[in-house]
């Protein structure tokens, strides 16, 4: 067996059960550019987290709301819940 960590192997499996994700979607339709989208948001990511100051909006008296860290959305395509 070998490492599958820094791969996108595990999204093209056949058995839907053994995949990690759906995001370049499946089978014959599977995205043959996925490796370099993959590693252009491993780019892009550390790059805005870099370059921005993310945090919570403030409340009327001017303090921080606090984010939740582990607030997403259901369903098969997951995101963020709104916030300020």
């Amino acid at each position: 067996m070998h490492d599958t960590s820094l791969s996108t192997e595990p999204a093209a499996r056949a058995d839907p059960a053994e995949r990690d994700h759906f995001t370049f979607g499946s089978g014959r339709r599977i995205c043959p550019g996925m490796h370099v989208a993959d590693r252009s948001l491993f780019l892009a990511i550390p790059c805005t987290l870099w370059a921005f100051k993310i945090e919570g909006g403030k409340d009327k008296h001017g303090n921080y709301e606090v984010i939740e860290r582990d607030a997403i959305t259901p369903g098969f395509s997951a995101g963020p819940v709104p916030y300020k």
